[in-house]
């Protein structure tokens, strides 16, 4: 699948307590999405995570979006995802690389400039910078 960042949606199942995530994730992921993160930070053991990954990469191979795995580089093999986004408390990005495929997407979170160069040099595809903004699922 093509790289394209320029709509990166990022999941979280908190956000539709009603359980009808995955009907919206479908709904949405027609809608111009060109990435999709699978971020699930509500507890789930390895294996309801895993089942779930099964059905949100459904989801994307259905509407042709390649599909990103957050933090889990296990998760992101096990699913055959198109890729995995790392945090600074993740593996480091040049072990991921030679534990999977390195024509995967990795994608990194950084904070600070020495970060962004340091992933840039590390082969990263993209990178996140969340910290710049407050967002209600990342307080801190």
């Amino acid at each position: 699948m093509t790289f394209d960042p320029r709509l990166c949606l990022v999941t979280e199942r908190a956000f539709r307590p009603g359980g009808d995530f995955l009907a919206v994730l479908d709904a949405v992921l027609p809608r111009g999405v060109t990435l999709l993160q699978f971020r699930d930070k509500t507890g789930l053991g390895d294996r309801e995570l895993l089942a779930l990954g099964r059905e949100v990469l459904a989801l994307a191979r259905k509407h042709r979006v390649p599909l990103i795995v957050n933090d889990r580089l296990d998760l992101a093999m096990a699913l055959d995802a198109d890729g995995v986004h790392l945090g600074q408390k993740d593996l480091p990005l040049a072990l991921a690389r030679k534990l999977w495929d390195p024509r995967r997407l990795f994608g990194i979170s950084v904070n600070t400039p020495e970060q962004a160069r340091e992933a840039a040099v590390g082969g990263a595809a993209y990178l996140g910078a969340g910290a710049l903004l407050p967002t209600a699922t990342k307080p801190d």
